[in-house]
């Protein structure tokens, strides 16, 4: 009887580590949060449930992604890699120096705004004597 709790205990640990490093995205079923909260009150149940319905699929014995293994059973085309940009990397720099540029000069057409009516705020309280208050009261 020991020993059936002890292997009890060990299968219920272990579902709860697997729960807690398995990465959020590959949780079947559930969110990551219900699986931890089934296998934690759950007890064994709950682990089970997380081994049986919850838990990633893991490669078979041919290796490789199931998901690829399945494509390669079906026939059909392996994904292929996201291509490489077109541009070559002079006429990326060239664009990127546009850019930058660019910004340089909103920043400097900005400043020379926010000149021009700290001036103006400035003159308006010369002309109407609210320099020498302090501000409202």
């Amino acid at each position: 009887m020991n020993l059936l709790f002890a292997l009890m205990v060990i299968v219920w640990v272990f579902s709860v580590i697997d729960v807690l490093t398995t990465d959020a995205a590959e949780v079947r079923s559930l969110p990551k949060w219900a699986w931890i909260a089934i296998v934690v009150v759950g007890f064994v149940v709950g682990a089970v449930a997380w081994l049986l319905v919850g838990r990633p699929a893991r490669p078979g014995p041919g290796g490789g992604r199931p998901d690829a293994r399945a494509r390669r059973e079906r026939g059909a085309a392996p994904a292929r890699p996201a291509p490489r940009p077109s541009a070559p990397r002079r006429v990326r720099r060239a664009e990127h120096a546009e850019e930058v540029t660019d910004i340089e000069a909103r920043i400097a057409e900005r400043d020379r705004l926010l000149a021009r009516w700290a001036e103006e705020d400035r003159a308006k309280r010369d002309d109407t004597g609210a320099g020498d208050v302090d501000g409202p009261v």
